[in-house]
């Protein structure tokens, strides 16, 4: 089966599950298929980041790199980063539902875990579409079966009175979504490199990724900092509001703090704003450090 056909066919099958079950062979085959699938999709993608990288740097050589070359690089890798993240929580979330018996139904709290990595793969979507407005992003869904593509909605679409077996299989056509979201993105960074990169963008090289944008006072918050421009994990360092963030070995910075409730006054709620700043080694800058910030917003609520 064509690899662009088998997210539509879990689609139908996990449609009809909501009628009648589907025979967990049938859905457990599909889903190895189209796990061979993705694999083949990961590799070809991080061989096209790759030889773009490369090319922008031969492209760039003798002479320093302009703005619109260094800007490329950001984009593109800030396009490979954030599908290499997601990619990861999904299947981590395969693997815990692995351990669950086939034909349960799944918990509360997993029901929950997996809208929030819905909701990071929108925001993955809404991402890419800032970096180029113009690009043709695939569907989380087709709009004749959901008419509101919010989180919640999309995970009542995939993941209500599903079984473990049905969650798999859902966990893994949202991969292929993401993988053919990376494609389609890298695919018009090319273009835009094959054009010399004589476009001018906007800047982007730190990013962060929360849980949820939003937390009740006094609670808290959390959010992954990274730095997209990074081909190296070495030598990072992070602060959140000015304090010192922990850098994973995978490259992240795990951001962490109380919601400070004095900040609601006498209001319901507020937006608030934390500021992450990344340093790094950078063979693009003559002094060959490079500081990012990234400024992200979240809303605090008065705990009921």
């Amino acid at each position: 089966m064509h690899k662009l056909l088998l997210p539509v066919a879990v689609l139908l099958i996990l449609s009809a599950c909501q009628a009648e079950k589907a025979d967990p062979r049938r859905l457990q085959a599909l889903t190895y298929s189209l796990e061979q699938a993705n694999e083949r999709a990961v590799a070809t993608n991080r061989e096209s980041w790759v030889r773009m990288r490369w090319r922008i740097e031969k492209f760039s050589r003798p002479a320093a790199p302009n703005s619109a070359i260094k800007q490329l690089i950001v984009r593109c890798d800030t396009i490979q980063a954030g599908a290499a993240w997601l990619r990861a929580r999904l299947r981590e979330s395969r693997q815990q539902l692995r351990l669950v018996a086939p034909g349960q139904a799944l918990s509360p709290a997993q029901h929950a875990a997996a809208t929030q990595l819905l909701a990071q793969l929108v925001a993955y979507r809404a991402t890419l579409r800032k970096l180029d407005a113009r690009v043709a992003l695939p569907r989380l869904v087709p709009p004749a079966l959901v008419t509101s593509t919010t989180p919640s909605a999309l995970a009542d679409f995939y993941f209500r009175d599903a079984t473990a077996t049905e969650a798999l299989a859902a966990f893994v056509q949202l991969e292929a979504i993401l993988l053919a979201c990376e494609t389609t993105a890298l695919e018009s960074q090319s273009l835009m490199l094959a054009c010399g990169g004589n476009i001018v963008f906007d800047r982007v090289g730190a990013w962060a990724i929360a849980e949820s944008n939003t937390v009740a006072a006094g609670t808290e918050y959390r959010a992954d900092l990274l730095l997209a421009t990074a081909l190296t994990t070495t030598g990072l360092t992070m602060s959140a509001n000015g304090q010192p963030v922990t850098v994973q070995p995978s490259g992240f910075g795990r951001v962490r703090f109380i919601a400070d409730p004095r900040l609601l006054g006498n209001r319901s709620e507020i937006t608030a704003y934390w500021t992450g700043i990344i340093r790094a080694r950078s063979p693009y800058t003559q002094s060959g450090d490079t500081t990012y910030k990234v400024r992200v917003p979240y809303r605090i609520v008065r705990s009921q």
